[in-house]
């Protein structure tokens, strides 16, 4: 349990909200969904806050590099 502190900010809506964005722009990077999802809940978090949603909903942001995209 949350042993005191500030209050978590991504809250299960706000996470549910950043998937959504996820699933809209696969694409995206950190900065980008983070922009995208202060703008639709007014909720600013870091990218960092993003990345470990992330990795805590179990989504993996590897790409491939970029010689290898074509």
């Amino acid at each position: 349990p949350h042993g005191g502190g500030a209050q978590a900010k991504l809250t299960t809506e706000r996470v549910e909200a950043l998937l959504g964005l996820l699933r809209d722009d696969p694409d995206a990077t950190l900065p980008q969904l983070a922009e995208r999802l202060a703008q639709a809940t007014a909720c600013v978090v870091d990218r960092s806050t993003i990345g470990r949603a992330l990795a805590t909903s179990g989504v993996t942001r590897k790409k491939r590099p970029p010689r290898d995209r074509a």
